[in-house]
């Protein structure tokens, strides 16, 4: 089983053109005057709060892309970006991953969306 944490990238196999995948946590995306702790109980009583609002603990962004022509250091940004895409962890549609101690399943929603992947409580 992956063990997956905040800030961490991931791609799919669906990924057709190498997006920027980021895990997010409730702990590790806390507000300045809250524990990660407190942060990760307040998800959850949002969940149970607003159960069509689709929180969770647990949740995977696709970062924005913009087209640029040359600029100074675009070769190594873009050797940097192509790296860190071929060292992602890759995950699969199914698979049970790890999330801040917390076992999940992965579910692919598509790649047309910002949150191409959600992550169901096992």
């Amino acid at each position: 089983m992956k063990t997956l944490s905040n800030n961490q990238q991931i791609k799919t196999t669906m990924d057709k053109y190498r997006p920027v995948i980021i895990i997010g946590t409730a702990e590790g995306f806390h507000c300045k005057n809250e524990t990660p702790a407190e942060s990760y109980n307040r998800v959850i009583q949002n969940m149970k709060d607003y159960p069509h609002a689709g929180h969770c603990p647990v949740w995977a962004n696709k970062l924005g892309v913009c087209l640029t022509s040359n600029y100074l250091g675009k070769e190594e940004a873009s050797q940097k970006a192509e790296n860190d895409y071929n060292n992602a962890v890759l995950i699969k549609d199914g698979e049970h991953i790890m999330a801040e101690g917390r076992e999940y399943k992965v579910k692919y929603i598509g790649p047309n969306y910002s949150d191409p992947i959600h992550f169901i409580d096992v």
